[in-house]
């Protein structure tokens, strides 16, 4: 019996040695690559919330539809609507069926994220500094209260030298076995991130000096850009899920007045967003999303005009204020509609795009 186990405990030796050895090497490799080509990128340094995989599959989406667009003459000819955002844009916004009610005479390709904070959709928006596109219009879904930030538990390591010296210094009872799942479990952005930002950081610099096009840079592998997931089947969240949520928001910071100031970094993040947006499209059209009562009350309107104050900064700006077009109904949680709403909201959306030709007669 004492020699299975030490047999035992030999083969987990052997393994924690490989760990570790590999361990090294990523620390080895971060390091090399920090001195050669210097820090991260500034838009691909880990900050709050930031997810380098949400990154990668928008740049992939719009890598796939710049290939399909360069590579069909018939489908170049269309004109592009860029519907960008976060979950709200993903999940709220139909783009076949936008494409339909717009006559087809556009393409309507659907970058929206996740996440809750202007500088989340500025890093995001990044994916689109390398690309051949340009959309006739950019469609932008906000919500105001962004710009309150969103204050996320502890935010973890930046790069992999960091995630070792974080867990070598045994930071937050990190050698407790049942706090490590924990931390890791609410950390896996972060971690993530200290993993591949290197690798992600070397590549933007390549491709910065290469002149490289997003999709010599991003992998051209979604079979189908033009496509939209249906994310909230499922019928109403309950009364107290729904009251969660804005406690949630509460709890991070939300509805703060005392957070609206200058120095915010959301208002400066959104101040910068409007610099790049002129970058992306001519025409620009700045939509409020839906949002239910509940949450809608809590955003006073000198919030709205701030936000306005931030974005307006470069190119003139069409503003449609939807945040009231939809019942509560047809909502699942405070910002998210369901298939019913989502259907009626993108037909309401077309309608409302300055300068496009609808179809009246458009059918699903």
């Amino acid at each position: 019996m004492a020699t299975g186990r030490r047999v035992e405990l030999g083969r987990l030796w052997d393994l924690g040695r490989v760990v570790g050895a590999l361990v090294i090497a990523l620390v080895v490799i971060d390091g090399a690559f920090r001195a050669a080509f210097g820090p991260d990128p500034a838009f691909l340094e880990r900050r709050a919330r930031l997810s380098t995989t949400e990154f990668d599959r928008i740049g992939r989406r719009v890598a796939s539809a710049e290939l399909h667009l360069f590579a069909d003459r018939a489908q170049s000819a269309a004109k592009l609507v860029l519907m960008a955002g976060l979950s709200t844009a993903r999940v709220d916004v139909d783009a076949p069926l936008l494409s339909k009610q717009l006559c087809g005479h556009h393409r309507v390709l659907n970058i929206g994220s996740s996440g809750l904070t202007f500088r989340e959709l500025q890093y995001y928006l990044g994916t689109l500094d390398r690309t051949r596109l340009r959309p006739s219009v950019l469609v932008l879904g906000l919500h105001p209260a962004w710009l309150y930030g969103y204050t996320s538990p502890d935010a973890g390591p930046a790069n992999m030298s960091e995630l070792f010296r974080f867990a070598a210094a045994g930071r937050d009872g990190f050698k407790s076995l049942a706090r490590r799942g924990l931390w890791a479990g609410a950390n896996y952005i972060g971690i993530h991130n200290a993993l591949t930002n290197p690798f992600l950081g070397v590549r933007a610099r390549l491709a910065e000096a290469f002149h490289l096009s997003t999709d010599e840079v991003f992998a051209p592998t979604d079979p189908d850009p033009w496509s939209s997931s249906i994310d909230y089947p499922l019928p109403r969240a309950s009364e107290a899920a729904l009251a969660a949520q804005i406690a949630n928001w509460e709890r991070a910071g939300w509805f703060d007045a005392a957070r609206l100031v200058p120095s915010n970094p959301e208002i400066l993040a959104a101040h910068q967003l409007g610099s790049i947006m002129p970058r992306i499209a001519d025409t620009i059209v700045v939509v409020l999303m839906p949002e239910a009562a509940a949450f809608r009350v809590r955003t006073p309107t000198a919030t709205v005009a701030l936000l306005r104050d931030a974005l307006e900064n470069g190119a003139p700006l069409e503003w449609l204020d939807l945040r009231d077009a939809i019942p509560d109904s047809l909502f699942y949680d405070n910002v998210h509609l369901r298939a019913g709403g989502r259907e009626q909201f993108t037909k309401l959306l077309a309608k409302k795009i300055p300068g496009q030709v609808h179809c009246e007669t458009a059918t699903e």
